[in-house]
């Protein structure tokens, strides 16, 4: 029911998927102990699966301009 979307720079984001399918209504601030489990679960994860983890932080050569056009 829940969606956790995990920033670089720390603006994370939460949804409650069930009730805000379309995303709309950012409840970080409201439910924070969520956000914290859902946080420490994908750091756990991303322990477990260093390769991942890299391949989830990777920005492909050239894309890094591309990005910065559009605010990234």
């Amino acid at each position: 029911q829940w969606k956790l979307v995990w920033s670089s720079d720390g603006r994370h984001e939460l949804f409650d998927l069930g009730p805000d399918p379309g995303e709309r209504r950012n409840l970080l601030l409201e439910r924070p102990e969520v956000a914290e489990r859902l946080l420490r679960r994908l750091e756990e994860f991303l322990r477990r699966h260093p390769a991942r983890a890299e391949a989830a932080t990777a920005v492909p050569d050239g894309n890094l301009e591309e990005l910065a056009e559009l605010g990234y």
